[in-house]
Parts: structure tokens; C-alpha cells; sequence
């Protein structure tokens, strides 16, 4: 009896080892497969996070590049930036950068990053706004008054001090208060904004004058010298003496500059491309009809925004100037002026043109008199006041405030952040 049970316990520790054997048989090979696929995506999870890095170190070296530059726009494209260079200063892969602009001149920087094994990518476009000050269509360091006989299209208008404005449009931004416009004074400035317009105040960011590299324009004109039509600042490019512009036709795309304090004034039809300063104490004058300039122009894509007043403004903005088919109010306004709605495409028949380019007049400020109507198609700088009677439009061009030329680096307003489908630039190691 004790026999029989001791050999059926023996037997029952066989059948126990077998089944453990059969089991640990069948886990085994399943618990390593499952350790060693956990390892592979491990792995692939490492190298992708490194590419990722990678890409976004691309971007930020493309932000550190532009923010050297006075003028990025008009150096595109960028040796180095432009998917012709691959990089390996990081450790754990390469990556490469482009630059470019895309319709509203705003900067696109496209990263890629690579593992060291080149098994993983990843893509990263960052998209940036130009610095509001050298995007503006007007900017004064002294007071801007505005009235019912001057206008400023498709850009808004920025000062240091104070704002006086009776029309509807466009945006305002201003250091001070603006006429019509939020609080009375700046102790009653916060929240700073209606959405539509600002006053900083005591608020940030505050709105620094534009650093202009009065050197490097002063050089341009100096190197044109005396090679300018005779009627135009006594054909002068550079001039230490004030002078005068009368029937003067110069579209070469060369500077005036105006030096040692001197001012400019005008007499009736001139048209001029190209950039005019007055330096120092220098003051402008208009008489009046000054223009003669006729031409389409083309409308900057995110000009709609200077119209988001109010329904009426908008839909006056989108008969007169949009094209065919511009963001309505409720897809662009509705969402907020900074959204990335554009309205590519849009042209308008300018006449009456003094100037298509860069105008910057010194303390001396600009005086506008006369009668008639003169426009200036670009931007309006002072670092005086500007005021006035007479009938004076301008209208902002994007293309001419991205070429200003400034001595100090620049902070850009990001727009965007998104990953691509990565693929790395074909031609690159």
C-alpha cells in the first residue's frame, strides 16, 4: 500500500516538471521576443527623439541667423540655409535648415534632423512675423497727428508719444494714448488694448524706434555722388545743403541722403523709386501735388487687418482694394487680426506716387501743406512729429519694409509651429 502511493507521488512530480517544462518552452521564446521587439522600439524611440532634437536645433540656428541680419528677406536665399549644408556640430546626428519668405514676407524656417545611423527623420517648420516696428506703414518717434485729409492704407501706424487720429482705420500702436481711442491717460492704460488697437503705457512690450544704419545708406548715396537727374536735390544723391525736388523722375532705386541737418522740400510732380533720408534736426516739406507716379500696386496679404474696425470699414476695404476673393470678415476679423489668413493676389491702381520706397525724415519732422493729394507708396518713418493739411495717402508695401536696413539685431513674433513629413534635402551627404 505505502509502495503504491510512493510511486504514484513520484509520477505526479513527473507530470508537474513536464507541464513546468512545457510552459517555461512556450514563455520563454515569447517573453524574449516580446523583450527584444520592446528593445527595437526603444531604440527607434531614442533615435527618433534625437532627430527630433536635432530638428529643432536646426530651427533655433535658423532663428539665431536671421536675427543677425538687418534685412533677411532680402538676403534669401542664405548660403548655408537654404538645404545645401548638412551640419554635425551636435552630437547623436546631422541636420540642415532652409530660410525662405513665404507671400505675407514673413520668415519660414524649416529644420530637418537625422540620427547618426541616418534611420530616423524629422521635419519642423517654424514660421516668424517681421518686428512690428519694421513693419509698419508710419512710424514716429515724435507726435503723429492725423486728420480727415491724410490716410494710411494696409499698414498700421506706430509712435513713440501720442496718437491724434479721426479716422476709422488702420491699427494704431503707440508708447502714449491714443486720441479717441481707450483710456485718457496712461494711468488708466491696462488692459493696453480694445483687440484692435494699443497703447503700451506702462504695458510691454514698449515700441522701440527702428535702429536705422543711417552709415549704410549714407555709403549708397555717396558712391551714386552726383549722378542724379539735375532737377532732383540739384542732382545730388548725397547732400550736405538742403535742396529742392521740382518735376524730378528717378526710378533707379538709389538713396538720397540728406546730411549736416539739411531739409528737403517739394514742388509739384516728381516721382521717385528708390529710399530718401533726412538725417539729424532735417525736416520735409510737401507743398502738395507732389506726385506724378502711376502704377499698379500690389496689395500686402494681410492688409485686410487694418479694416477689422467694424463690418462697414471691412466691407469698404474688400470693394475698394481686396482681390476676388478676400477673407471675409467673419473667417478673418471674427478669428482675430492675427490670424493667418492671407488675400494673395489683390492689385490697385495707384497715381499721384511721390515715392515707392523707404522715407525717413529726421527730428526736424514732416510738415504737409499745401493743397492737392500726394502719396507715398512704402513707409514713413520720422523721429519727429508728423502733421499736416494737405491730402496725404500712404499706403504700405511689406516688400519695401522688409528691405530696411538696420544696425541692431531683431526679435521676431513666432506665427507657427508644426511638423512635417521629414525627408532629407536630395544632394546632401
Amino acid at each position: 500500500m505505502n509502495v503504491r502511493l510512493c510511486s504514484q507521488s513520484g509520477q505526479g512530480v513527473i507530470a508537474g516538471a513536464v507541464a513546468v517544462f512545457v510552459a517555461l518552452a512556450i514563455l520563454v521564446p515569447t517573453i524574449a521576443f516580446f523583450v527584444q521587439k520592446e528593445s527595437r522600439e526603444t531604440e527607434k524611440e531614442r533615435k527618433m527623439t534625437a532627430a527630433f532634437q536635432l530638428a529643432e536645433a536646426a530651427t533655433e540656428r535658423g532663428y539665431w541667423e536671421i536675427s543677425q541680419l538687418s534685412s533677411p528677406t532680402a538676403a534669401i536665399p542664405i548660403p548655408g540655409y537654404n538645404f545645401d549644408q548638412a551640419y554635425t556640430d551636435i552630437a547623436n546626428g546631422s541636420y540642415a535648415v532652409s530660410i525662405g519668405s513665404d507671400a505675407a514676407m514673413d520668415i519660414v524656417i524649416t529644420g530637418v534632423g537625422r540620427d547618426t545611423l541616418n534611420k530616423e527623420l524629422r521635419e519642423i517648420q517654424v514660421v516668424y512675423a517681421l518686428p512690428a516696428a519694421t513693419n509698419s506703414s508710419m512710424f514716429s518717434a515724435g507726435a503723429n497727428t492725423f486728420g480727415g485729409s491724410e490716410d494710411v492704407e494696409w499698414g498700421p501706424i506706430y509712435s513713440q508719444t501720442g496718437i491724434t487720429s479721426s479716422a476709422d482705420h488702420p491699427r494704431l500702436y503707440t508708447n502714449g494714448v491714443i486720441s479717441g481711442y481707450g483710456p485718457s491717460n496712461c494711468s488708466q492704460a491696462p488692459p493696453c488694448t480694445d483687440n484692435i488697437h494699443y497703447w503700451s503705457c506702462s504695458c510691454t512690450p514698449y515700441i522701440a524706434m527702428p535702429s536705422i544704419d543711417f552709415n549704410y545708406y549714407k555709403q549708397l548715396a555717396q558712391a551714386a555722388g552726383n549722378t542724379a537727374p539735375s532737377n532732383c536735390c540739384g542732382g545730388s544723391y548725397y547732400s550736405t545743403a538742403s535742396c529742392e525736388f521740382q518735376g524730378c523722375t528717378d526710378t533707379s532705386g538709389n538713396v538720397y541722403y540728406l546730411d549736416n541737418n539739411a531739409s528737403v522740400s517739394f514742388k509739384p510732380s516728381n516721382f521717385i523709386v528708390g529710399t530718401i533720408i533726412v538725417s539729424g534736426s532735417g525736416s520735409m516739406s510737401l507743398s502738395g501735388h507732389d506726385g506724378s507716379g502711376g502704377y499698379a500696386a500690389v496689395i500686402p496679404p494681410y492688409a485686410w487687418r487694418e479694416y477689422c474696425t467694424n463690418t462697414t470699414v471691412y466691407s469698404n476695404f474688400a470693394a475698394t482694394f481686396a482681390s476676388g476673393s478676400p477673407p471675409s470678415y467673419a473667417s478673418g476679423c471674427g478669428m482675430g487680426i492675427n490670424t493667418n489668413v492671407q488675400d494673395v493676389g489683390g492689385t490697385a491702381n495707384l497715381s499721384d506716387v511721390l515715392v515707392h520706397g523707404f522715407v525717413y525724415v529726421g527730428s526736424g519732422g514732416m510738415a504737409v501743406g499745401g493743397s492737392g493729394n500726394t502719396v507715398i507708396h512704402g513707409a514713413l518713418y520720422s523721429s519727429g512729429s508728423i502733421t499736416g493739411g494737405a491730402h496725404l495717402t500712404i499706403y504700405y508695401d511689406n516688400a519695401v519694409t522688409a528691405g530696411i536696413r538696420t544696425t541692431s539685431s531683431q526679435a521676431y513674433t513666432r506665427l507657427s509651429w508644426k511638423e512635417l513629413v521629414a525627408s532629407w534635402p536630395p544632394g546632401l551627404p
